[in-house]
């Protein structure tokens, strides 16, 4: 008796194991078309749906991998991110799956979590070693180390089909940088201080340069003239015109120390944009 309830649970056990694996099968092969057929709604309900299913960890890795693109294609990185990293190692996409959670990483400027993904690659194959060494030389641009990003082309060579071209990009845009000198905030205050608008000249604002120098220059003189020709003690417009001189004179230093940090910060954000452009293009062309 005891043999034949054995038995019957086995049975039953590797029969509800195999309706599993056909029925994983099976709206695995749905939401392939569904995607295929950019269905991207309906695509994200069945992957849903397969969560609630007992997988072997062969199912979890595809499920993990497949939410984890579709994430990524949705822009959605932090649950990306999350889902590609819990594809296994054994799992054929392992290395796929962690260079997108680190270019993931990389595009929100979490350079110490990308650098730190990229420790899990196996570098023995020749393809991830080079392909993790240029993602290592793009973040040394990033963070603005020529020295390091130097000393990463120097021993790496990027002959590989997939990287060679947007090497020579990375090494245009870092002598772009190097020659791109950041505006002195310090500078451009002084500057405008001396004379209302220099600083945003100096910038390179100079429409906004030139409505700073005129009506302040229209202001000083109104203001001259009234103490020239008024009693300042007794005329009141004597006191308003002055303070409105020096409101916008203040105003025009501050504006120009501003303006100097917000160009520093837009130059900075059109290279780092350029160069995660050119970090992720090799990544989609070597996996895709």
């Amino acid at each position: 008796m005891k043999t034949l309830c054995i038995s019957f649970l086995l049975t039953f056990l590797l029969f509800s194991n195999t309706q599993a694996q056909e029925s994983f099968s099976s709206e695995y092969k749905f939401y392939t078309f569904l995607n295929d057929k950019n269905l991207d709604k309906e695509a994200i309900l069945v992957l849903k749906g397969l969560t609630k299913l007992t997988l072997n960890a062969s199912q979890k890795d595809s499920l993990n991998f497949a939410l984890g693109w579709h994430y990524y294609t949705k822009k959605a990185l932090d649950s990306s991110t999350n889902y590609l990293l819990n594809v296994s190692t054994e799992d054929k996409r392992y290395n796929q799956a962690v260079f997108f959670a680190s270019s993931n990483f990389i595009i929100q400027k979490k350079l110490t979590n990308a650098a730190l993904i990229l420790q899990k690659i196996d570098t023995s194959i020749t393809d991830n070693r080079a392909l993790a060494t240029f993602q290592k030389a793009g973040m040394a641009l990033l963070n603005r180390n020529y020295t390091m990003y130097d000393s990463i082309n120097k021993v790496q060579v990027f002959d590989k089909y997939y990287l060679e071209a947007e090497q020579t990009k990375l090494n245009d845009i870092k002598k772009q940088m190097v020659k791109q000198k950041n505006k002195s905030p310090l500078l451009a205050g002084t500057l405008s201080a001396i004379i209302p608008g220099a600083g945003k000249w100096y910038v390179g604002k100079k429409k906004q340069a030139i409505g700073s120098f005129l009506p302040l220059c229209a202001l000083a003189f109104l203001t001259k003239e009234l103490y020239n020709k008024t009693d300042i003690k007794t005329d009141l417009r004597f006191w308003l015109f002055t303070t409105f001189f020096t409101t916008f004179y203040v105003g025009n230093i501050v504006g120009s120390v501003e303006l100097a940090k917000i160009v520093n910060r837009n130059n900075k954000e059109i290279y780092d944009n350029q160069i995660i452009f050119n970090m992720h293009i090799p990544i989609r062309n070597f996996f895709n």
